[in-house]
């Protein structure tokens, strides 16, 4: 494994406004269409896990570009609230070379294997109570979910 030089790997998990929850479908498609655009002239990777209002998202790319996009979502008040920084480190491979942004709807059988790796519950309230996972078991989730 090589570092990419200057590239990072950012995730991070908040909560859905009401606003956006009342119309989950809709919104969603909107945040993929914008996000594969503008991640593709970016050279930005990753992706976008939601289940019953939490999101949970990976982005590897350029630092600069990463921590402009973090910007734009921190002041996306429409559909996200109290963000929590997960994971922010020098990037050795990319999860999802090839995905300017996957999606992932968190079902049952995919929070079954989120469970194996750090219980979702333990997820959403750690990040709640401001303590932190460890970034190697919030790779292993994008690993798994992407396999």
């Amino acid at each position: 494994m090589s570092i990419e030089n200057n590239n990072i790997q950012m995730a991070y998990l908040s909560f859905a406004t009401r606003r956006f929850r009342s119309n989950c479908d809709q919104e969603i498609q909107h945040i993929l269409e914008q996000a594969r655009t503008h991640n593709s002239d970016k050279g930005i990777t990753g992706q976008l896990v939601y289940r019953s209002g939490i999101f949970l998202q990976l982005l590897e790319g350029d630092k600069t570009e990463i921590t402009s996009l973090l910007g734009r979502i921190l002041l996306d008040s429409d559909r996200h609230e109290n963000i929590k920084i997960l994971l922010n480190q020098p990037m050795e491979d990319r999860i999802f070379p090839d995905w300017n942004m996957a999606y992932k709807n968190l079902d049952n059988a995919a929070l079954d294997i989120v469970n194996c790796i750090v219980p979702w519950q333990k997820l959403v309230s750690v990040s709640a109570n401001g303590k932190t996972t460890s970034g190697d078991e919030i790779l292993k989730v994008f690993e798994e979910l992407a396999a």
